[in-house]
């Protein structure tokens, strides 16, 4: 019985890498996360964050002065163990799509985070996003089922019960 219940949520999570969901990673006062569900491949990772927002951005030297920026595609660099963040890419698009800059770096540097920050509340999401593939993998089910609304809460909530309470919750929650 075990076996085959790892071998499906390792079937559903090989199969989850190939779709194109974004999963809420965790909001701020004026901004969403989401991830991109991608497995990692060290310890020195990239993985694609989409940002959204409604929040009004200048480019003075543009052909666009002004716009209404609806979503940011973010590449960042991670480093879990020496909790290290840099910026790879970045694609600003406005409300109708049209993508108004994309800047990438040749040559990304990593930086430590500020505490209590934004950057290291989404380092800490990410870092716990890349390193437990069957706990992702269960957020995943949650939300899909429409569980909590963000990786950060389902964090919080599987901190305080057993892994069997929380199987029982992911498995008790109706789609």
């Amino acid at each position: 019985m075990k076996k085959k219940v790892l071998f499906l949520l390792l079937s559903l999570n090989f199969s989850l890498v190939f779709c194109q969901n974004w999963f809420l990673l965790t909001s701020s006062n004026d901004h969403k996360y989401y991830v991109k569900d991608l497995l990692p491949s060290s310890d020195d990772d990239k993985i694609w964050v989409k940002q959204v927002s409604n929040k009004v951005e200048y480019f003075p030297n543009e052909k666009v002065k002004k716009a209404i920026i609806e979503r940011e595609l973010v590449t960042w660099k991670i480093n879990c163990s020496a909790k290290k963040l840099g910026l790879e890419r970045v694609i600003i698009y406005d409300k109708k799509g049209n993508v108004l800059r994309d800047l990438k770096e040749d040559f990304v540097i990593l930086e430590d985070v500020i505490p209590d920050s934004v950057g290291e509340s989404l380092l800490n999401n990410l870092c716990q996003w890349t390193k437990n593939n069957i706990f992702r993998s269960k957020f995943i089910i949650y939300s899909n089922k429409g569980g909590v609304a963000s990786f950060e809460e389902f964090n919080s909530v599987a901190s305080t019960v057993s892994s069997e309470d929380l199987d029982e919750l992911i498995n008790s929650t109706q789609p």
